[in-house]
C-alpha cells in the first residue's frame, strides 16, 4: 500500500478549500497547477480528512451541457 504524506499538493488543495469552501477541477488546474484533483482528495481522504461531493451541471448558449464537481470538507 501506498505510503500517503501531506505533500505541498495535498496541502494546496486542502489550503484553498479551507479558503474558498470548496474547489473544482478546474480551480485546482488555474489556480494550484494540480491536474489530478481527484488523486489529491484520495491522499486527503487517507489522511483523515471528509468530503463532500457535489455534481454540478450548467445548460450552455448553445444548449449543451457542462458538468463538474465540487469537493467540500464535510461538517
Amino acid at each position: 500500500m501506498k505510503n500517503i504524506t501531506m505533500t505541498k499538493q495535498n496541502l494546496a488543495v486542502l489550503e484553498h478549500i479551507q479558503k474558498h469552501g470548496c474547489i473544482t477541477t478546474a480551480e485546482a488546474f488555474s489556480e494550484l497547477g494540480i491536474s489530478r484533483l481527484s488523486a489529491r482528495i484520495y491522499d486527503l481522504k487517507h489522511l483523515g480528512y471528509e468530503f463532500v461531493c457535489e455534481n454540478k451541471s450548467r445548460r450552455q448558449e448553445d444548449g449543451s451541457i457542462v458538468r463538474w464537481k465540487e469537493y467540500r470538507l464535510a461538517a
